[in-house]
């Protein structure tokens, strides 16, 4: 049996998230902060920590600069899945 690497689980993680999450993860890795990705989507800042918390969890990172780092990787590997992000 082959093991998955961590990009491979990265992105089957990826493919965990609700649409919901996969916005908001749009939005902080463009630079967003949570007041902002609240304003933009019109729903208040404790739910976007709620899905932040909920996206660093599914995606076992556990802060924006790790988030933004494996999606850079993820995304320099190729559409090796049906997870694109951005």
């Amino acid at each position: 049996m082959q093991s998955i690497s961590a990009v491979d689980r990265f992105a089957v993680a990826l493919e965990s998230l609700t649409a919901r999450e996969r916005e908001v993860v749009r939005w902080l890795g463009g630079g967003k902060t949570n007041s902002e990705v609240a304003i933009i989507n019109g729903i208040s800042e404790n739910t976007v920590k709620h899905y932040v918390t909920e996206i660093f969890n599914k995606l076992a990172v556990s802060n924006r600069t790790q988030l933004v780092r494996r999606l850079t990787e993820h995304e320099a590997r190729g559409p090796v899945y049906n997870t694109q992000v951005y």
